[in-house]
């Protein structure tokens, strides 16, 4: 007990004399302080005029300069900052700012330093200096963890998120989204947490990850709900905008149309929040182009022109007019369309809005299609600077990150130092206090950089989980291009074969005639089944074996035989167990020789064909022959999807092929292709 007593006495004489050495002269009087209080409360006044409020935090800031005791002041920076920045007065802010954060350094106030960061962070997003936004944003965040502070380092990191965003890095706005999320949702801050789930539907937006979106926009409703605060309405009228802009992208232009009506028919929105009325507008009257609705759509696009004009809004400017340019053309209005299209991408430059200026020279080239090459190039010029510039910002975030981490292990090498100092100078009675200071700082540091550790492995999980969707997607890509192999292969086939037999139909008559067409619509009877069944039958016919494989072949060659156009002969040899082939093979093998001989009836005008199936110790070599007109045979010629689907099953087979042709003397297209036996067979 008497240990711990000496330790707080300790410490209550150690305060007393640092503040006894630190402010000699005194503190500022109370009336003073409290006229600055009253001229920064005028300056963020909105129902004052701009140079009024102008003038009143000019003068708090120079009488704040003349206190005496630094600490007064830093509290009074602080509330300056904020209003300065709420004027908008860049230069303003700027110089309070500066003295505001060199005098936080200067007093090792970590907190105040935080909080210049962050305003710093805000105002430079502002003014869309995207490098320096983040550099004082991440500097703000370290300050806030450092003091464990996970209320302000989650709202810091919302901002973060945000910046990221801003320069396209939707996947790194996403995940410090979510650790925004784990610092704040123990707070229960309800409006902050919702803004951490906006940050998200926002980058899986932009990331066309729409039903993601939705579920984070719900989540952010469930928190406005909860949310009491004065700016609820205005809060969820933004949500209710954000949900229709994911269901636009989504194209379901239905849902984006009911809740952009809800927002317009809100009570005095035109009046309250012109900007944002006149974007909803112009947002709907776009949806309704979408589906076809005309009526009043012109006057609707005019209107959001106007009001935007007459607020100044440059970048909603470029939209409204991008949206009547489209209508016009959509209207074969040429002349119109041209002009709205010009000032919708003046507009663009005037606002710097690189997006909307892709989007208008891809406009041009419908428009003025006699300079499309130009617009064209105009457009890949822009995208590849665009793009070049986002990966050095990203660059450029990175060393941020890495130079910010350094400066603060710098401050804090120092700050220990300082203490050591302090305590040899106090003697042994503060020695043993800041023993215990030191102590506690260790222990501090080490759930620091356990909470760290958390971290970078919810970091790494995260990735690995954006590693297996990317697999996924190359998975359903290779899906995808089989379905088209086996409708162009196996459907289109047999539409063609149908289809010449029923053309060398129309000059006849009679009951054969009619008997003939009678077979060929119960045979487009059957491909009709075939294509509504195909989705399953392409599921499971990887799995499934293939019996009596020649058999599957002669039924092919029978179906071509009877269009009477082709006499197709086939030989194999009778001593190989062709059944017991890899299915894989059996399937590509069957459709390849499909898609050859219909070649052959399309374009060869062949007579005669022939197919010869053999097999030698490693391969099986297929041989397909006709006597039609030829062809040259040109290497680097752009293929159709036919040849493509044929090179792609031989590639998938490991198998090679080739074509030799010449011009009236037929063609010969040879395949050889590596034996794969099916499981649990021995011999061929």
């Amino acid at each position: 007990m008497v240990y711990k007593k000496i330790i707080v006495l300790s410490f209550i004489l150690g305060i007393f004399l640092a503040c006894t050495n630190k402010y000699p002269k005194g503190n500022a009087s109370n009336s003073k302080v409290d006229s600055i209080a009253i001229l920064i409360k005028q300056g963020g006044n909105a129902n004052l005029n701009f140079i009024e409020r102008k003038k009143a935090i000019e003068k708090a800031y120079l009488n704040s300069l003349q206190l005496a005791k630094d600490s007064t002041k830093l509290t009074l920076f602080s509330k300056l900052s904020w209003a300065s920045y709420k004027l908008k007065d860049s230069l303003l802010f700027r110089t309070i700012n500066k003295k505001y954060i060199q005098l936080a350094i200067h007093l090792k106030d970590s907190s105040k330093q935080a909080r210049a960061h962050w305003d710093y962070g805000a105002f430079f997003r502002a003014k869309g200096i995207k490098d320096s936004a983040y550099y004082h944003s991440i500097a703000a965040y370290k300050l806030y963890t450092a003091k464990s502070n996970p209320y302000k380092s989650g709202r810091v990191l919302n901002l973060i998120s945000a910046i990221q965003a801003d320069v396209k890095d939707y996947t790194g706005s996403e995940i410090t989204g979510i650790k925004a999320l784990e610092s704040l949702k123990p707070t229960k801050k309800h409006k902050y947490i919702a803004s951490s789930y906006t940050n998200l539907a926002i980058a899986n937006t932009e990331l066309k990850e729409y039903d993601k979106a939705l579920e984070f926009y719900k989540k952010v409703e469930e928190h406005l709900n909860k949310y009491i605060g004065k700016d609820k309405k205005e809060l969820k009228l933004s949500l209710l905008n954000n949900f229709a802009v994911v269901y636009s992208d989504n194209k379901n232009y239905e849902k984006a149309i009911a809740n952009y009506e809800q927002v317009l028919i809100s009570d005095s929105l035109y009046i309250k929040d012109p900007k944002f009325y006149a974007k909803a507008l112009n947002n709907l009257a776009y949806s309704r182009f979408k589906i076809g609705d005309t009526i009043n759509l012109k006057q609707q696009l005019l209107k959001s022109l106007y009001v935007r004009d007459s607020i100044g809004d440059i970048e909603g400017l470029s939209s409204s007019n991008y949206n009547l340019a489209e209508y016009y053309l959509s209207n074969k209005d040429t002349l119109n369309a041209i002009k709205y299209t010009r000032d919708a991408e003046l507009y663009a430059r005037k606002s710097s809005s690189y997006s909307r200026l892709l989007e208008t020279f891809q406009l041009y080239t419908r428009v003025d299609p006699t300079n499309a090459t130009h617009y064209t190039q105009q457009y890949i010029a822009l995208n590849d600077s665009l793009q070049l510039e986002e990966r050095k910002i990203r660059n450029k975030f990175a060393r941020i990150r890495f130079e910010t981490d350094e400066f603060i292990e710098e401050n804090e090498i120092l700050e220990e130092r300082q203490k050591i100092l302090l305590g040899l100078i106090a003697g042994v009675i503060l020695l043993s206090f800041a023993i215990v200071i030191i102590i506690g700082q260790q222990i501090k540091n080490q759930k620091l950089k356990f909470k760290q550790q958390q971290q970078e492995n919810n970091l790494e999980i995260f990735t690995l989980m954006l590693a297996e969707q990317g697999k996924l997607k190359e998975v359903k890509q290779q899906e995808q291009q089989r379905i088209s192999r086996e409708i162009h292969d196996g459907v289109v086939g047999d539409f063609f074969g149908v289809r010449l037999m029923l053309e060398g139909l129309n000059d006849k008559s009679g009951d054969e005639a009619i008997k003939e067409r009678q077979y060929y619509i119960k045979e487009l009877q059957a491909i009709e089944e075939n294509i509504r069944s195909l989705s399953h039958q392409l599921h499971t016919s990887s799995h499934e074996k293939i019996h009596n494989f020649i058999n599957t072949i002669e039924v092919l060659l029978e179906k071509i035989n009877r269009y009477k156009t082709l006499k197709c002969h086939f030989s194999y040899d009778n001593n190989v167990d062709w059944d017991k082939f890899n299915n894989n093979i059996k399937i590509n093998l069957y459709r390849i020789t499909q898609e050859c001989l219909q070649n052959c009836m399309k374009h060869s005008k062949a007579l005669n064909a022939s197919l010869a199936f053999n097999v030698t110790k490693e391969n099986i070599e297929v041989t397909i022959k006709d006597d039609g007109i030829g062809f040259v045979v040109k290497r680097k010629k752009k293929n159709g999807i036919g040849m493509k689907n044929i090179a792609s099953r031989i590639k998938d087979l490991n198998g090679t092929w080739c074509i030799n042709s010449k011009k009236d003397e037929g063609t010969t297209v040879t395949l050889v292709i590596p034996i794969v036996k099916e499981e649990g067979t021995n011999n061929y």
